[in-house]
This record gives C-alpha cells, structure tokens and sequence, in this order.
C-alpha cells in the first residue's frame, strides 16, 4: 500500500502490526511465529506451521513482510526476526522446498535485497514522471515509493529530504546501501541502468 500510496498513518499500522506479532507470536527461543499468542489458553500444543497449504505459509508471509518493512524502514529487530524464522525453517525448507515456496520466496528476500527507489517531492503530481521512469527499469519484486516532503516518515527515510534548489529528489537503496541524492530524472534512470 506505501508502494501505491504513501501515508504516514499506513506506516505506523504496519509497524504496530510488526511490533505486535513479535511480542505476542514468535518463538524468540527457537526461531519462527507460533499459529497462536502467547496468551492464549493453555494448548496441547502450539502450532508453528511453515508449509503452504491452500493458503501461503504465514511464518513465509510474516518473513517476507518483516524483510520489506525492516528494510524499508532500516528497523534491524524486523530483519533479525526474519533471518530467525528463516532459520528455524531451514531443516523442513531442505527436506521439501515445493512445499515451501513463500519461505522460498522469503530467503530469495534475504539474500537478494530488492531494490527500493524513495522519491522525496514537495508535491506528489511533481513526481509522477520520476515514478514512471523509475517503474520501467525496475523489476517486479523492486518498490517504488513517494513520499511527500510533509510526511515525517523515521529513521533513516526522515533523513531522506529534498535537496536544496530542487523540488524532486530520489534515492535508490539496495539491502544498507543507499545512493546519494539524484536531482534530475536522467540521474535516476543512469544511476538504475549501472
């Protein structure tokens, strides 16, 4: 949804979802997220499904979300939590990868980092060309995000602003790099090209 639209209040729900699976679902001890909290009644046991049945694996969705939003955001409890439940799933994932194409899909997240082009503007319509350019070279697990220079996005997106003379500015990031600032749309699409 930041993708499609960006919106402070989007990002804080993500985070507090984030935050909230991991106090009240993982499994700190041993890797991965439990099928149920941890306050839950008492259980004879409680599940830790990692395959995909009819519906993807959550652990495999909740990995590859913790990737997106840790990367997005730079919050390394996120990425931790991920390579946790990726380890945790390894041993399975071996013995049956078809049967385990979100986690699958999750470590190719881990070990590839996409790259994410952030797009810092004084107004939204001043960036939809640069969006447009961006969009065409990137490939369809890459994410491209605009963000007004109103929005108080944290951390390190916050440090990403317009550039002084410019109304558009973007950044590409890949993994912890990020580039330095790129004011002009042939920039961008170079900097994409290399």
């Amino acid at each position: 949804l930041l993708a499609a639209r960006w919106r402070d209040s989007d990002l804080q729900f993500a985070t507090d979802v984030a935050d909230a699976m991991l106090e009240n679902f993982e499994d700190s001890a041993n890797g991965a997220f439990f099928f149920t909290s941890n306050d839950h009644e008492n259980l004879v046991q409680r599940a830790k499904p990692l395959t995909d049945d009819s519906l993807p694996s959550g652990n495999g969705i909740a990995v590859q979300a913790l990737i997106a939003l840790g990367s997005l955001t730079g919050e390394a409890r996120y990425l931790e939590a991920a390579e946790r439940s990726l380890r945790a799933s390894m041993e399975q994932v071996d013995g049956w990868p078809s049967a385990h194409a979100t986690l699958v899909r999750g470590m190719l997240d881990h070990l590839n980092p996409v790259q994410r082009v952030i797009i810092r503007c004084n107004e939204v319509t001043e960036a939809a060309a640069w969006r447009e350019a961006a969009l065409k070279q990137l490939t369809s697990r890459d994410r491209c995000y605009v963000i007004a220079a109103d929005a108080k996005p944290p951390g390190k997106l916050g440090a990403m602003s317009v550039a002084a003379g410019s109304t558009v500015t973007a950044y590409v990031c890949c993994g912890d790099d990020v580039s330095a600032p790129l004011t002009s749309i042939d920039s961008l699409r170079d900097h994409l090209k290399n």
